[in-house]
């Protein structure tokens, strides 16, 4: 059928319920898919825009349709025009080369790059497996540090620490220790030292004497015995020159060291009246009636008030 309005074939368009003639649905400014939605009542009684309408005519469609004389309208074509398109179109064509070289670059930085952060990711996931792999070896190590500190405080439950005494070529230590006894009143045979050195002390130049006894409970009787004393000086033992004091105190671990300074800080800091050392034990106690208490850490510590 043809279309009313521009007389071209058409095989679908519409129908006008009051003129009785057929559109193309350009003609009749329609969308194909515009008309089907409208149902088929409205299509029924649809008047086209040319003739039927009540309102002002709507303009007639503009085709796209190429003519002879729509391109003579444009002005004639010459060859110099065309090899002018042609010019412009050949220097945009020259950057393409240069496009593609630097597309291809970007792809392969773009790989590399990428390359990188997935060699990066597979560092992290083996590191992340190790540290997993270490939390139980971390446990272990504590573990054997909290039993190899037991084991060296065990060790020295019968050790003795003299500190003060000076160091002089030839000493005799037994007669040293002998000194002692005599000076605090408490006396024992030489076979109840297993042995004894001078040992250096961390930091210093000075040695202290550290007597081993066979029996712990006769080291503790001769520590509390010399602890009665109060006070023992270089020359109650026969030394001359400058009179300084001696020190008689449990072998303590390094670690038991430490935790004995800072307890000594906060007993200071808190007014507690004792700290002491006992069975390589470190003691502390508020007042002369109260309880008495055991600091085997740091967390001891923290629970004083």
């Amino acid at each position: 059928m043809k279309c009313s309005a521009c007389a071209s074939d058409f095989t679908d368009g519409v129908h006008c319920s009051s003129c009785g003639n057929d559109y193309d649905f350009a003609c009749a400014n329609l969308t194909e898919a515009g008309y089907r939605k409208l149902g088929a009542d409205r299509r029924a009684v649809w008047k086209c825009p040319h003739k039927c309408r009540t309102s002002s005519p709507a303009p007639p469609p503009t085709k796209s349709v190429v003519t002879a004389r729509t391109v003579a309208s444009a002005g004639p074509v010459t060859l110099e025009a065309i090899m002018a398109k042609l010019t412009t179109m050949e220097t945009k064509l020259t950057a393409l080369p240069q496009i593609q070289t630097d597309l291809r670059d970007l792809k392969e930085t773009c790989e590399f790059y990428g390359a990188k952060i997935e060699g990066l990711t597979n560092n992290m996931s083996m590191l992340e497996t190790r540290l997993s792999n270490l939390e139980p070896m971390k446990e272990d190590l504590a573990a054997t540090k909290d039993h190899l500190d037991r084991e060296m405080t065990q060790a020295r439950y019968n050790n003795l620490e003299i500190k003060g005494v000076p160091l002089t070529k030839s000493e005799n230590l037994f007669e040293i220790v002998e000194k002692i006894e005599n000076f605090v009143g408490y006396n024992f045979p030489r076979s109840h030292i297993n042995y004894i050195s001078r040992v250096p002390v961390h930091g210093s130049n000075e040695k202290n004497i550290i007597v081993s006894f066979v029996n712990r409970y006769v080291k503790e009787e001769f520590l509390a015995t010399a602890r009665a004393k109060k006070t023992i000086l270089t020359t109650d033992l026969g030394y001359h020159g400058e009179s300084k004091r001696v020190f008689l105190n449990d072998h303590l671990t390094p670690k038991l060291k430490m935790l004995l300074t800072k307890t000594k800080q906060l007993a200071k800091e808190k007014n507690y009246l004792h700290v002491w050392v006992k069975f390589s034990k470190i003691h502390i106690r508020k007042s002369d009636t109260s309880r008495a208490q055991v600091i085997n850490s740091l967390n001891d510590l923290n629970k004083l008030t």
